[in-house]
């Protein structure tokens, strides 16, 4: 004679319930996103006690069909997409000193959700952007982090509609230091605008009236630091400024002056050489402000005896005591991590997934390249 134990009967109930739920989602009488009975409403139903009920939600859960959300309800995933444990990060390098910690944070972090990360990069390229993503709209991973180029400032990206229609795929989607003026992404963003504002600020408060921002296009954080700056300064300084722009730099002056175009440095030579140079040079990033430091003492012009510098990013090379750059931070590690999170969080949500929009402050790092005007 066969004795059925309290544990084989608890399993046989709650087979039951799990079989029966099953059949409902492949029958399509509980959709994707559409809430399930409660537990209460199971155990009406199969004559049985929380536990069994309760053990067949735990099985659906762990197969990754449902997910509970505490005082709402109990809800049905997409079990083909939460199937999917691809994650696509996609940069526009991966050899700068800011994406190897997001990488690896965002790898990490990834991982330890039960996710697998592919990365790629655009090498800055657009057309190579295109074609990542057109990639992965055939490939439909999970979902999609990607800090999208934006050539113009101010302008779009080649990339929108293409984002929006992998969107509209089902992959969740994450954007990181861009918005692309679009409200419907979730994104991580920094407060670039304010940097740019905090910058002007600083220099300001320290008795600079000529003052100038240097950037170069593509990516959108440094368009909106420049802004933020320029605003700022053409603010405190008035309207007498001038902007002068030789296609991949602008520059606030108190007077005016010719910009010779050209190279990079040589660009950099002929606007050192104007009467009215810079006391003072805000660069959105800290490879522009080491570029503008290395030409500035080719040139016997000292830092910050002569010029004072700012940067962005915190890099590595800025904390060198002989450099001594005083830059923003750019908190990196954090960033993939809160990237990471945020986009598997959405995805476990099951649709409609809420939009997450994080800005995040930075904070300026004073060390020893800022220093009073000279007489």
């Amino acid at each position: 004679m066969y004795y059925m134990s309290m544990d084989d009967v608890l399993t046989s109930k709650a087979n039951q319930i799990y079989l029966w739920l099953l059949d409902e989602f492949h029958a399509g009488r509980i959709g994707v996103a559409e809430r399930l009975p409660s537990e209460n409403e199971l155990c009406v139903r199969f004559a049985v006690s929380r536990p069994q009920a309760r053990l067949a939600l735990a099985r659906l859960a762990h197969e990754g069909r449902i997910r509970t959300i505490r005082g709402k309800g109990t809800y049905r995933l997409d079990s083909d997409r939460n199937g999917n444990k691809d994650i696509a990060v996609v940069l526009p390098n991966l050899d700068s000193y800011i994406y190897p910690e997001i990488v690896s944070s965002a790898s990490t972090t990834l991982r330890q959700r039960g996710y697998q990360a592919l990365f790629d990069c655009s090498d800055s390229d657009p057309q190579t952007e295109l074609h990542i993503l057109e990639r992965l709209l055939e490939r439909k991973p999970a979902g999609i982090i990607i800090s999208p180029l934006q050539e113009v400032p101010g302008g779009g990206s080649k990339s929108l509609q293409l984002l929006k229609q992998i969107r509209l795929a089902g992959t969740a989607l994450l954007l990181l230091d861009n918005v692309l003026g679009e409200t419907a992404f979730s994104s991580i963003v920094m407060d670039d605008y304010g940097a740019g504002i905090a910058a002007a600020n600083f220099l300001i408060s320290r008795g600079h009236a000529r003052v100038a921002v240097c950037w170069s296009p593509g990516h959108a954080p440094f368009n909106v630091r420049a802004k933020g700056f320029l605003d700022e300064a053409a603010r405190q300084l008035g309207a007498e400024g001038e902007r002068q722009r030789d296609g991949r730099r602008e520059w606030w002056l108190e007077s005016r002056g010719e910009l010779r175009t050209g190279d990079w440095g040589k660009a950099i030579e002929g606007f050192f050489s104007m009467q009215q140079r810079p006391t003072a040079i805000f660069c959105v990033n800290d490879l522009l402000a080491l570029s503008v430091r290395d030409t500035a003492r080719s040139l016997g012009i000292q830092i910050p005896q002569d010029l004072s510098l700012i940067g962005f990013d915190d890099s590595p090379i800025a904390r060198i005591p002989e450099i001594g750059l005083t830059s923003f931070v750019y908190p990196s590690g954090l960033i993939g991590k809160k990237a990471a999170n945020l986009l598997v969080d959405s995805i476990e949500a099951g649709p409609p997934a809420s939009r997450n929009s994080v800005v995040m402050e930075s904070v300026l790092t004073e060390r020893t390249t800022v220093a009073s005007p000279p007489d």
